[in-house]
């Protein structure tokens, strides 16, 4: 199972079902997305020069800027 992540003001939470959460941070947590990514994610998110890199059953996201 996946840990949360902090990063910019926000927590990061994937899930078996394939989907990340996206919370922000603060005294009560307001649900700012979902981002589904089409398969279960069980690893936790790593972020590294500017993006996020999010391991799937099948594949390996890179999220962010080039």
């Amino acid at each position: 199972m996946a840990s949360p992540v902090a990063v910019a003001g926000h927590l990061l939470l994937p899930s078996m079902d394939g989907d990340t959460v996206v919370l922000k941070q603060g005294p009560t947590h307001e649900v700012v997305r979902s981002n589904p990514l089409g398969e279960p994610i069980a690893a936790s998110i790593a972020v590294a020069a500017g993006r996020m890199y999010i391991r799937g059953e099948h594949h390996l996201f890179a999220i962010g800027m080039p």
